[in-house]
């Protein structure tokens, strides 16, 4: 592209898209187990990408459960600054109602 800021591939879709494209949501990003940065498309691809990370509902909270290397992190909401090799633990955070999407 003439404008020097190439095409992002949406990692749910696939789809090409410009990062400075008024229809991107940049703003729906991610950081996956190496720390990279990803971008979506659309809120839609945004959304159901978290959905495939859900691995419990406790007291109607979602539980996410990623893989880092060999590692199960459990975090009571999406984007959670902290994590549970546990889910027990998580649910007991939860219990503790500290825990707010």
């Amino acid at each position: 592209m003439a404008d020097g800021y190439g095409v992002l591939i949406c990692p749910y879709c696939g789809k090409k898209f410009h990062p400075l494209s008024p229809t991107n949501h940049n703003g729906f990003c991610y950081f996956n187990g190496d720390l990279t940065r990803r971008a979506f498309c659309s809120a839609d691809c945004y959304e159901n990408y978290k959905e495939q990370f859900v691995v419990n509902v406790y007291s109607d909270l979602k539980i996410y459960c990623v893989k880092v290397g060999n590692e199960k992190r459990y975090m009571p909401y999406w984007g959670c600054a902290y994590y549970f090799t546990d889910i027990e633990e998580c649910n007991a955070v939860i219990n503790l109602k500290v825990v707010q999407e």
